[in-house]
């Protein structure tokens, strides 16, 4: 689902259900990141094993340096939707409001 996609969801609806669309795909956003940083992951593992043989394999570790950079890239794409997302949902719900725990006249400035 694009960003204009999820815009567009929300155009209608009230309030509460654009902010649980929104918070929907970025969960989406953030599960598919993990993916990549798994994916990442392995390929340096890999990446590892082609240069750390007795006889490095070239080809192989070109290889697979260039799916991790194409991989870390995706990653970034991804984080900045999920960005994108966290700022469309405060256009949504505004700006967090402190816990009703929290008393106004509380300050962490010293007293004199």
């Amino acid at each position: 689902m694009t960003i204009a996609d999820i815009k567009q969801q929300i155009d209608g609806p009230s309030a509460a259900n654009a902010a649980a669309v929104v918070r929907k795909a970025r969960e989406e956003l953030n599960q598919r990141r993990l993916a990549l940083v798994e994916e990442a992951a392995d390929l340096t593992k890999q990446l590892a094993e082609a240069e750390g043989a007795d006889r490095p394999n070239v080809k192989a570790a070109t290889n697979i340096r260039a799916l991790r950079e194409a991989i870390h890239a995706d990653c970034q794409a991804v984080q900045e939707a999920a960005c994108e997302m966290n700022l469309l949902l405060l256009s949504i719900e505004g700006e967090p409001q402190p816990a009703s725990s929290v008393k106004p006249e509380w300050s962490i400035k010293e007293a004199n």
